[in-house]
């Protein structure tokens, strides 16, 4: 089981360049060699004393402190990789912005000329109106006065009406 794990291991930190397989790997050869040491301790192969006695243990130790380096070397590759995503985003949005702000520039820009020439085409329509001699009033689909000429504002005084407007009356 453990040759598995050692293979697997290696295969992954040498050929999908996976860094943090290192960390996997040299802890699981730490367990392999204080279980090893323990196996030629237990058969007379290795001098017994309190390292050999325990190596196992001492192997689990250390197999315990490089997982954690790789815990820790993984959670600092995550923080890297979010703040290069944080700061990729933060560019997008502000290149979001200046083409939004661009564009809003040109649409406002196309709007006020729009506007201009509402304000001439309207004044120019006002004084077609108010040119001809007869009395006229423009009405909308609901019979509302839109606009009168100064035709029928002078007959409206002439004739008791009072000097009003009368856009908005129906």
């Amino acid at each position: 089981f453990m040759l598995t794990l050692l293979g697997i291991g290696s295969y992954i930190w040498l050929k999908e360049k996976n860094v943090n397989a290192r960390f996997y790997l040299l802890g699981w050869v730490w367990v392999m060699i204080g279980v090893v040491n323990y196996f030629l301790t237990v058969n007379g192969i290795v001098p017994y004393n309190f390292i050999s006695r325990h190596s196992p243990l001492f192997g689990v130790g250390i197999e315990t402190i490089m997982f954690s380096l790789a815990l820790a070397d993984r959670i600092n590759t995550l923080r890297r990789e979010q703040e290069i995503a944080h700061s990729e985003n933060l560019r997008l949005v502000s290149e979001q912005n200046q083409y939004l702000e661009k564009e809003i520039q040109k649409r406002t820009i196309d709007l006020t000329h729009t506007k201009d020439e509402l304000i001439k085409s309207n004044a120019f329509n006002i004084a077609i109106i108010d040119s001809l001699s007869e009395h006229i009033a423009v009405l909308d689909s609901n019979g509302t006065i839109t606009a009168v000429n100064a035709a029928w504002k002078r007959f409206a005084i002439e004739n008791g009406g009072g000097n009003q407007d009368y856009v908005g009356i129906s």
